[in-house]
């Protein structure tokens, strides 16, 4: 006998097991899913012919029947692709069994759109565990069907932050009246983290409510963005919000258009100012506190209401300030009844002591007169054109007016002197300065001047730049440097492109040639000059290779010397695949080369390194040319200055 509890009739007034509500009207399909003990060919009607995936127990539900599938405690599922969970038949509900631990966990890897999508209406899932393990996951739970509800469930981070934990909504409307409830968000780490909740559209009737959000979200703890910035009753209670990030919200909601109410929420930010962005909702009995050991709550008001100070939320922002006495010291309003009595002091007559008024008049005279005591009265006793503004005589001497300090266009260029005006001394500092148009100094320069330190005491300026090039075709430009000079060692009268030279001759480098098939002697490298070390030899297979039990062998041929092969033979190429690749062994000029698919691997052994000198370097192959294309690399240092490398 089963001592499974049967009730083929359902419950009529719903029931709630475990603190979990079951609603419905009538009894539809059970279904059973269990990664440790299920089966892929069990039909999923018995705990103990359990299913191995929800996904699979969803394929199996029929729409707004009732249908109901139960997740055993510790079922595991790895979510790696976009959609890999997908609710899309309405009206199931999906419980999963277990406390702490032991409740069902999904875990999201590998894809960064991997994602638990609810797309169907009236669905419900509860009690389960969602895990990030991908950087810059888009999102955990992707809701897009109307009436849909997530309770009791846990989102945490893993080992990375995904950017939502539940985004609702993809277009305007297709997840309303979306119900979040007794959820559990933490995502502690600095990275990804944009948002536990993102209502990314306009959305009507959402809830979210009792729910724990605790972590560093780069936007706030519940964001709406501009996309959802027209939410219709939207309703945050019971929620507290601990957002890490200095300067980022708790809540945060786009603009001013959405309506709904957030109440009972415990905010938990650096400061008051980043705590809750209403967005045009209500909002009361809202509380925030920086997170310091002993710090109390502060209420959190709107800043833009009929009951605040600075003014009243009406068509001419009033305030009745009847009893607010004039203090310069005071209160903002205070001040301000200040400023507006020095006003009216200011034309009052006789003016009050310190005002406006008060400190235009030296004299004690309250008496104005706007014929001479106006600004434009002012004005045009200013305007007057007179001796101390014409044009001085050429090289005058004398010391009187402004004309004979700033002199005449006419002065002679001048050294310092007392009788000399400041025309005469730009002149002589124009005669001082190189001409920019020519190629010498102007004069012979004087000691300690500029023109001494440019020219190193003589007149001449040193080599010209090539008439096609600039100082910044030599630095940066794509026209370069016309003739690069040959290397030279640092020392005296070597210039620093010759040093250049020199560091890049003796410097290890790296060269590849053609994709091409390979036949036996062929030539793959040319050295000229003196000889190499080889750093490392790489060969990759650019297209397939068919049956033929190719073999790969390097050889040098000296300029000078017989040729002789400096490897091994690789294993055979037969069939070898586009992305693999043949890597040189350097410990004995007899090892053979690994055959390495694909190529990704540890660079070839190095035990002392292999000279070769100038000539070609071959390859030796054995059994018959290769079907497939290759591509050769090396790197490689040269022993001395001149020597190098070309590719074939």
């Amino acid at each position: 006998m089963s001592l499974m509890s049967n009730y083929p009739d359902g419950f009529k007034e719903g029931l709630i097991l475990a603190g979990i509500p079951l609603v419905g009207t009538k009894a539809g399909n059970t279904y059973w899913v269990d990664s440790n003990i299920g089966s892929t060919s069990y039909k999923g009607t018995h705990p103990k012919r359990a299913l191995t995936t929800l996904d699979a127990a969803i394929g199996k539900c029929i729409a707004n029947n009732g249908d109901l599938i139960f997740i055993a405690p510790g079922h595991t599922e790895s979510l790696a692709a976009d959609s890999a969970v997908d609710i899309d038949v309405a009206g199931i509900t999906v419980i999963g069994l277990g406390k702490g631990e032991d409740r069902p966990i999904f875990t999201f890897a590998t894809d960064t759109d991997a994602d638990f999508k609810i797309a169907a209406a009236n669905t419900a899932i509860y009690n389960m565990v969602f895990k990030c393990n991908i950087a810059a996951q888009e999102m955990m739970i992707e809701v897009t069907g109307d009436d849909a509800q997530i309770g009791h469930c846990e989102f945490r981070e893993g080992s990375a932050q995904s950017k939502t934990c539940i985004t609702v909504g993809v277009a305007d409307n297709d997840a309303d009246r979306c119900y979040i409830h007794d959820c559990k968000f933490y995502v502690p780490t600095a990275g990804d983290g944009d948002a536990a909740i993102s209502l990314a559209k306009d959305m009507a009737g959402v809830r979210i409510e009792r729910c724990d959000i605790y972590g560093d979200f780069d936007l706030a703890g519940i964001d709406i963005p501009a996309g959802g910035n027209a939410q219709v009753d939207v309703k945050i209670d019971d929620c507290r919000i601990t957002n890490l990030l200095t300067g980022q919200h708790a809540i945060q909601i786009n603009g001013t258009g959405s309506t709904g109410m957030l109440s009972k929420i415990y905010c938990v930010t650096d400061a008051l100012a980043t705590s809750i962005d209403a967005g045009g909702c209500e909002m009361f009995d809202c509380y925030h506190n920086v997170g310091t050991d002993q710090g109390g709550w502060e209420p959190i008001v709107d800043s833009d209401s009929a009951n605040d100070i600075l003014g009243a939320d009406n068509n001419n922002n009033a305030f009745a300030s009847t009893n607010v006495a004039s203090n310069r010291d005071g209160s903002i309003i205070e001040r301000t009844e200040t400023t507006i009595a020095g006003i009216f002091d200011a034309v009052s007559e006789p003016p009050t002591a310190k005002s406006l008024h008060d400190i235009l008049h030296k004299d004690g005279s309250y008496t104005f007169d706007n014929t001479t005591d106006s600004l434009e009265a002012i004005a045009d006793a200013l305007i007057v054109v007179d001796a101390f503004h014409d044009i001085g005589t050429a090289d005058a001497t004398t010391n009187v007016v402004m004309s004979d300090v700033v002199g005449n266009k006419t002065d002679a260029a001048a050294t310092v002197a007392a009788t000399k005006s400041l025309v005469a001394y730009a002149k002589q500092n124009v005669n001082q300065t190189l001409k920019l148009d020519g190629v010498t100094i102007a004069t012979a320069p004087t000691a300690a001047s500029l023109a001494s330190f440019i020219a190193s005491g003589g007149t001449s300026l040193g080599t010209q730049l090539p008439a096609t090039c600039s100082l910044y075709d030599v630095l940066a430009g794509a026209n370069g440097v016309p003739v690069f000079p040959a290397a030279a060692a640092p020392a005296n009268t070597v210039s620093i492109a010759e040093v250049e030279r020199e560091i890049y001759d003796q410097m290890e480098k790296g060269i590849s040639g053609a994709t091409a098939v390979m036949t036996n002697g062929d030539t793959i490298f040319t050295i000229a000059g003196g000889p190499i070390e080889i750093m490392e030899l790489v060969s990759e297979c650019i297209t397939l290779n068919d049956a033929t039990a190719s073999t790969l062998q390097y050889s040098a041929d000296p300029t000078v010397g017989a040729a002789t092969t400096f490897s091994g033979a690789s294993g055979s190429l037969a069939n070898a695949a586009a992305g693999s690749g043949v890597v040189l062994n350097q410990t004995a000029l007899a090892t053979a080369p690994d055959l390495v698919d694909p190529l990704v691997c540890l660079s070839g052994v190095n035990a002392r390194g292999i000279i070769v000198g100038a000539g070609i370097i071959t390859i030796v192959i054995g059994v018959g040319t290769t079907t497939g294309t290759w591509k050769h690399f090396l790197r490689y240092r040269p022993l001395g200055r001149g020597v190098t490398v070309t590719a074939t």
